[in-house]
């Protein structure tokens, strides 16, 4: 690599803010992100720490449950084999992603998200879990870092 080349890698990753770039790139994916969410709660019934998401008696729904799902609840609302916590999709469309500083998490604005998620279980029902975190760090933030690096750098 000629030394002009190394001068211009050297200005550009000076002028690289990684951090900035990375918070961009979830704020721009935002839809992504709560999709796998969704997808990790409603397919596997699993939570952030990969472990089953918890109803108020365990990671099993009880029958009466059981009962009100089967006939009352609407698409992904009728599933009972593992906790979904879905019945009409109002949690689910309410899913958010708030970025403050240099922290993003899913939150939502149902009444009884604090009890689903922090009582439940533990903080964890809203996180990505190890395979969707992989999934969208090597999808989304790699490649779009790697393009937005290269484009800096062929300007300078």
């Amino acid at each position: 690599m000629p030394l002009k080349n190394l001068e211009k890698k050297i200005q550009a990753l000076e002028l690289f803010d990684i951090e900035k770039e990375t918070l961009s790139i979830i704020r721009e994916n935002s839809d992504t992100i709560l999709s796998l969410i969704r997808g990790q709660m409603g397919s596997k019934g699993v939570r952030g720490d990969s472990k089953f998401i918890q109803a108020k008696y365990g990671n099993a729904y009880q029958d009466i449950t059981v009962f009100n799902k089967e006939n009352k609840g609407v698409g992904l609302g009728k599933k009972t084999d593992f906790v979904t916590m879905f019945m009409s999709g109002d949690f689910y469309a309410s899913l958010q992603l708030e970025i403050t500083g240099t922290v993003f998490k899913v939150t939502s604005n149902v009444p009884y998200f604090s009890e689903i998620n922090d009582q439940w279980n533990d903080g964890q029902l809203t996180k990505l879990d190890k395979i969707n975190l992989k999934y969208f760090r090597d999808t989304y933030i790699i490649p779009e870092l790697k393009r937005r690096f290269k484009r800096l750098s062929n300007g300078v």
